[in-house]
């Protein structure tokens, strides 16, 4: 029985499990001894001027099954892209001068507890932690614990924290108190049911979108990017900051929005219950509202509008071609109450309107092609250019490929030379 042979390199000839297992032994032995390889060019480089700055340690996509003894002095250790089940049970199995750590893509379920004191970018994505460290150098700026299976943060997070990236994972809450220097907040595709009670007051970035979140507060005045979808989180929202510039609130529910900030730029607030707009801020570029209840666009459309997407509603009548800004370039309509025959448009009126609207953005889409073309050639095309390859590749014999022999005139299969 190929079960009962206990002979691996055996089992390979015949495929399955052992297979697998016995090539990965191999890459991991393999990649251990380019590991001491480059530990070896690493201290080299280190001893003969210390002052030169080789500070990064590069172990990634060996293979490691296992790290290597490590030498003091590294600063910046990369060994991401391993098989790694663990960086080792103590403080000293890390070099304490390192400052930032690269561990993703291993197969962790923990981190060594303590952590180099003067850490400050830990970066641990796509493992198997449970949890971090409960207490985390006090250094650390950057932490980014994606794709974990992390089921609580430490109660007290680095006091220095500016970017805290912890989506996808099993989180059902918060801490109470995040550091008053966080910045950028990332924690979407979590169980999270609640946010804390007050954000911190610096905070610019919020994306939440994907937990069970069922009421939003109040939202920190210089957050300039919102993302809040998929939260069982009806409304009505809190104001928005006045800083905002991109929001995204898609299916959450809402019967309305609140007046918007007047330098946002981006709204999709797509699959809710939405029977009207606010007014739109000139600066808005990108609108998609669409599965939601809508009867009328807001007018006037903002001026400098790229993208308007308002599928499934229940618009009545379009913009006239007049009233749709120049810059539109993208637009959906599909779904609505279009023609609107109870006011007495006639499918022909309707299909005339959607003509003259196409034909207008056709003709600027052309004019604009046109334009671009003309402003690559003024940028390539130099009649100068043009002399000197003539003068170079000369004017009256030129290497024919079909005769093999020089032919009189210019071969302008060089012309590819020009650009």
């Amino acid at each position: 029985m190929i079960e009962d042979n206990e002979d691996l390199g055996l089992n390979v000839l015949f495929g399955g499990d052992y297979q697998d297992e016995y090539y990965e032994t191999l890459r991991a032995e393999d990649g251990y001894m380019q590991a001491l390889h480059r530990i070896m060019t690493w201290e080299d480089e280190y001893d003969d001027d210390p002052a030169m700055g080789v500070e990064t340690l590069d172990l990634s996509g060996l293979g490691l099954k296992t790290l290597p003894p490590l030498p003091d002095g590294v600063r910046i250790l990369n060994c991401s892209n391993n098989l790694l089940e663990t960086l080792g049970e103590d403080y000293d199995s890390l070099p304490s001068t390192i400052i930032m750590l690269d561990c993703g893509n291993n197969r962790l379920t923990a981190l060594p507890d303590p952590l180099p004191p003067y850490l400050y970018t830990l970066d641990c994505e796509d493992n198997k932690l449970t949890r971090l460290p409960a207490v985390l150098p006090h250094t650390i700026t950057r932490l980014y614990a994606d794709r974990n299976q992390i089921t609580e943060l430490p109660a007290v997070l680095p006091e220095n924290l500016e970017m805290l990236s912890v989506d996808e994972n099993l989180l059902t809450e918060l801490p109470e108190a995040l550091p008053a220097t966080l910045r950028v907040l990332y924690a979407s595709k979590n169980r999270l049911t609640h946010l804390p009670a007050v954000l911190p007051r610096g905070l610019t970035s919020l994306m939440v979108s994907h937990n069970q979140i069922t009421e939003f507060t109040e939202f920190p005045p210089d957050i300039d990017h919102l993302y809040l979808c998929k939260n069982p989180a009806p409304g009505p929202l809190p104001p928005l900051p006045p800083a905002l510039k991109r929001l995204t609130v898609c299916s959450l529910g809402i019967k309305a929005l609140p007046a918007l900030p007047p330098r946002l730029e981006m709204l999709r607030a797509s699959e809710n219950k939405l029977t009207s707009l606010p007014t739109l801020p000139a600066t808005v570029t990108d609108i998609c509202v669409g599965h939601n209840y809508l009867t009328s666009l807001p007018l006037p459309l903002p001026p400098n509008l790229v993208v308007l997407a308002a599928v499934w509603n229940r618009l009545g009548h379009l913009p006239d071609p007049e009233e749709f800004p120049k810059t539109i370039t993208t637009f959906w309509f599909d779904g609505n109450a279009l023609p609107n025959e109870e006011e007495g448009e006639s499918l022909e009126e309707y299909l005339a309107h959607v003509k003259r609207l196409f034909a207008k953005y056709r003709a600027r889409i052309t004019k604009r092609t046109e334009a671009i073309f003309e402003e690559m050639m003024a940028l390539t095309w130099h009649p100068d250019r043009l002399a000197r390859l003539i003068e170079q590749h000369g004017n009256s014999m030129q290497w024919n490929h079909e005769e093999q022999a020089y032919v009189p005139g210019f071969d302008f299969t060089m012309m590819n030379e020009i650009f």
